[in-house]
């Protein structure tokens, strides 16, 4: 990659790492959080900074990106009930609205009652953070991005149409909002006799 840069950049001819074929390892899939992983990750926090809790509990409750989670208080409607996310990933053209959760409001209205600016002010390498903290809660299988699946994978259990579950984390394609499937035979049981045949 860096070298593919190089030679985007004009600073060699050519890349002779491309013919070697290497393979990019397949990134491990993320996996959901349980209701227990949940509770004992809002335990730990508590003794967390500030910025860690709110970005937990947005990112629970909206399924948003961890940079997401950052949002201006100008940005958030109480009047009309919704959050506007202003840049996510994609850049400010991708800038979509959900209905506000009920349970951020409370949230939500003490930071704006505070005068804050934005829900979250990011240390240094906030993502790097959230990973030693899972390490030191002996769940380094973890990371920020779980809580994405999660709510993906619960908003289906709750049977929310693909369209509007995608529309809510804002994702541009049925193949993206696939991968963060994690079907379990418990979720697909009430089907097991759902085709019939003759005797």
């Amino acid at each position: 990659m860096i070298i593919g840069e190089a030679v985007r950049l004009g600073h060699t001819q050519a890349n002779p790492l491309v013919s070697m074929k290497l393979r990019k390892d397949k990134a491990a899939k993320k996996p959901e959080l349980s209701d227990a992983e949940i509770v004992t990750i809002k335990t730990a926090l508590a003794e967390e900074p500030e910025w860690m809790q709110t970005a937990f509990e947005i990112a629970l409750h909206t399924g948003c990106r961890l940079r997401e989670t950052r949002i201006p208080l100008n940005c958030v409607d109480f009047t009309e009930n919704k959050i506007t996310f202003p840049s996510p990933k994609g850049g400010e053209d991708r800038a979509f609205s959900i209905p506000m959760p009920t349970a951020l409001r409370p949230l939500l209205e003490k930071m704006a009652k505070a005068k804050q600016k934005f829900t979250v002010e990011f240390p240094f390498q906030p993502s790097r953070r959230w990973q030693q903290f899972f390490i030191k809660v002996k769940m380094p299988h973890l990371c920020f991005h779980c809580l994405r699946v999660t709510y993906v994978n619960r908003l289906r259990r709750a049977g929310v149409p693909c369209e509007a579950a995608m529309r809510l984390v804002n994702h541009a394609s049925d193949l993206v909002h696939q991968i963060y499937q994690r079907e379990k035979v418990e979720d697909v049981v009430k089907w097991r006799d759902a085709v019939n045949f003759p005797q």
